[in-house]
């Protein structure tokens, strides 16, 4: 989760820590080059208060905020303007271009920047080590499932796919416990993939989900969970963000897993491409 993020939600703040979080929000370049004594004066409040604050949102003190924020801030256009960026009715083109650029680049970036690798190294290794892999998502996700499947069949992987109404469910009593699940859902919010994910874990099956919330019921069933880390409201335009972000989670856990037998991958493309080129010489 972006440190932005973090600082707004004010469940556990003190007072002090609500005027510290105020601070950030509104002048967050400036924190950034802020030394620890001169924020603590700014604010009239101890170093301590400010330190304890950095420990509440994970970080061991100032300078580990800091430096993430600087991180958040060098993705593209950084803070309100991008998050907020929607399409108005007198936008030019240009604008309207540049909205969805934005858009879409911090859904990537953010994600990028609250990437767990080491979360993502366990699922490609679980992916590698069975070789049978069904994916599950809602029908927001569906281009994304397709692709994902199409390149893990490209590298061997024995991938199913339900797309017929309840057959998710059917999928989910017949695999064995050789198997991994990819479950795809942005929102969270889905009971048919919440009945799947109890299926599965009842069978032992290992589930890796993508998901852009960080507090999901589909979480407590799930082995591993990645995050998409960009947070869209509502539909239309700013959807666009979800889905880049869910996307490039699916992406790099696709590098991660070729990656694992390159040389055989590499070679097994190669294949595939001289078969395919002798294909449309016979049609020709």
């Amino acid at each position: 989760m972006l440190v932005r993020d973090k600082v707004k939600n004010r469940e556990r703040f003190t007072p002090a820590e609500n005027q510290i979080s105020d601070y950030i929000l509104d002048h967050t370049r400036e924190v950034i080059e802020m030394p620890l004594d001169d924020l603590a004066k700014k604010l009239y409040v101890s170093k301590s208060t400010v330190i304890r604050f950095c420990k509440k949102l994970g970080f061991r003190g100032h300078k580990e905020l800091c430096v993430q924020l600087a991180r958040e801030m060098n993705s593209f256009i950084a803070g309100d303007e991008v998050t907020n960026a929607v399409i108005q009715q007198n936008d030019s083109a240009d604008g309207i271009a540049r909205h969805i650029l934005s858009l879409k680049y911090r859904a990537l970036t953010d994600t990028f920047n609250d990437l767990d690798l080491s979360k993502m190294e366990e699922a490609a290794d679980l992916i590698a080590r069975n070789h049978k892999v069904v994916i599950y998502g809602n029908s927001t996700d569906y281009p994304i499932q397709l692709e994902l499947a199409a390149r893990l069949r490209s590298i061997n992987c024995d991938v199913r796919l339900p797309i017929l109404p309840n057959t998710d469910l059917i999928e989910a009593a017949s695999w064995q416990d050789d198997n991994v699940a990819i479950m795809l859902c942005y929102n969270g919010n889905s009971s048919s993939l919440q009945s799947v994910s109890e299926i599965l874990r009842q069978k032992n099956i290992p589930i890796i989900l993508l998901t852009g919330y960080a507090h999901t019921g589909l979480q407590k069933n799930a082995t591993i969970v990645l995050h998409s880390a960009f947070h869209a409201e509502g539909t239309g335009v700013r959807a666009l963000g979800s889905w880049e972000g869910m996307g490039l989670l699916a992406d790099i856990l696709y590098g991660f897993v070729f990656a694992r037998d390159y040389e055989a991958n590499m070679q097994g493309l190669k294949q595939q491409e001289a078969m395919l080129k002798n294909a449309g010489k016979v049609a020709q």
